[in-house]
């Protein structure tokens, strides 16, 4: 993840060189601010998402192996020693299987753009339950005259 976080990265570094947006006739450029924005949203989302990741997947490997070396030895192991590597061992699957989940509340918590989106995309589902119609964008494609 950490690879392919860097080299999107990149790419959205050499992208910034090669596009330039068209500005107000000031030389402005409005659009600028827009496209580094969700540059960086789209950033902190894949670091957190390796972090997230690295995290909850890197506790198990470890209580595994510690569990089976100390049995693999035959160290006598007290009821509550066996217990607390239980635990452990049960801490380290949730959080191996929570790993499938993160990334929705990951980027629930850090991008306010994806907020907006599942708020627009709950509004309306829960509009004909509601009554209440849902504000949207509606484009049009020009019409061609034959």
């Amino acid at each position: 993840m950490g690879v392919y976080g860097t080299l999107a990265f990149r790419n959205m570094r050499r992208l910034h060189t090669r596009v330039r947006p068209m500005g107000n006739s000031n030389n402005e450029y409005p659009a600028v601010g827009r496209i580094h924005r969700a540059d960086r949203h789209l950033l902190v989302m894949t670091v957190s998402e390796a972090v997230v990741c690295v995290v909850s997947t890197s506790i198990y490997p470890i209580v595994y192996m510690e569990t089976a070396v100390t049995g693999f030895i035959g160290i006598n192991k007290s009821l509550e020693r066996i217990q607390i590597e239980n635990f452990m061992i049960n801490v380290g699957s949730f959080l191996l299987y929570f790993n499938n989940a993160a990334p929705f509340y990951t980027y629930l918590i850090v991008s306010s753009a994806f907020r907006q989106h599942i708020k627009q995309y709950m509004m309306k589902l829960a509009s004909p339950f509601t009554g209440r119609p849902v504000a949207t964008m509606q484009i049009t494609a020009p019409q061609v005259q034959s």
